[in-house]
C-alpha cells in the first residue's frame, strides 16, 4: 500500500529533513557536550569502552566489543573491524560511521555516511532514533536489520543478500529518508510510516510487506 505526496509537500517534508538533519554539530551535540569530563586528543582503539571525552577517530578492533555513551564524541570517523560488536547510545559522529562488525545504535549522530557491511552470525543489527546527514548502505549481513524511527538525508540501500541467511525481512518504520530506498534480502522488507522522498526499488527474494502511513514520492517497484 502507498500514497502518493505533491510535489509542495514533498518539498517541505525533504526541506525540514534538511534542517533536523545537518543542524550544527553544537546543536545536535547539545546534551553530550554537557556530560564530557575529560577532553582527549588523538585516535582511540575501543575494547570494552573509553574514557569519558572527545575523540578524532575511533576503532573497534576485529573480534572485541565497545560500548559508546553520550559521554564519547568522535570528531572524525567511527569505525568497527569485522567480527567487532558496537553498542552506542547518544554518540556524536561527526563525519562517517562505518562497520564491517555489527552495530546496535540508539540516538546516535552521524554527520557524514553509514556504510554498513556486518558479518558473523550474531542477532541482527539496527539503528533506531537516530540521525544520519548523508547516506546509508548496507551490504553483506544475514537479514533482518532494523531501521526505525531515523532520519536519512540521502538514500538507503538495504543489500544484504547472504543466501545462508537465517533471520527475517529488513524492517524500515516511522523513518524519513531524504533520497530513494533500495532492497535486496531474501526474506523481503517491511515498510510501514515512512516518508521516502525518492522511490522504492525491491529485488528481493520473498514478498514486501508496504503496511500504511507510508508516503512515496517516487516510483514503487517492489514484489
Amino acid at each position: 500500500m502507498k500514497r502518493w505526496m505533491s510535489t509542495a509537500a514533498l518539498g517541505l517534508t525533504i526541506l525540514l529533513l534538511g534542517v533536523l538533519v545537518h543542524q550544527s554539530p553544537a546543536a545536535m551535540a547539545e546534551g553530550v557536550t554537557e556530560h564530557v569530563t575529560v577532553a582527549q586528543s588523538g585516535d582511540a582503539t575501543c575494547v570494552g569502552t573509553l574514557p569519558p571525552g572527545s575523540y578524532v577517530n575511533v576503532v573497534v578492533p576485529a573480534n572485541a566489543s565497545c560500548t559508546l555513551d553520550q559521554t564519547h564524541r568522535i570528531f572524525a570517523d567511527l569505525r568497527v573491524e569485522p567480527g567487532a560488536v558496537l553498542t552506542a547510545t547518544g554518540v556524536y559522529v561527526e563525519a562517517n560511521l562505518v562497520s564491517f562488525g555489527c552495530i546496535y545504535a540508539t540516538d546516535i549522530r552521524v554527520g557524514g555516511a553509514a556504510q554498513l557491511n556486518p558479518s558473523g552470525g550474531g542477532a541482527p543489527c539496527y539503528i533506531t532514533g537516530s540521525s544520519i546527514g548523508a547516506s546509508l548502505e548496507l551490504r553483506g549481513g544475514l537479514g533482518g536489520f532494523r531501521l526505525e524511527q531515523t532520519m536519512v538525508g540521502g538514500g538507503v540501500d538495504l543489500l544484504d543478500v547472504d543466501p545462508s541467511g537465517t533471520y527475517g525481512p529488513d524492517v524500515l518504520a516511522n523513518t524519513i529518508v531524504g533520497g530513494a530506498v533500495r532492497s535486496i534480502n531474501r526474506f523481503g522488507i517491511n515498510v510501514a510510516n515512512t516518508t521516502i522522498g525518492g522511490g522504492l526499488v525491491c529485488s528481493n527474494y520473498g514478498p514486501s510487506n508496504l503496511a500504511g502511513g507510508n508516503v512515496i514520492g517516487g516510483q514503487t517497484s517492489c514484489p
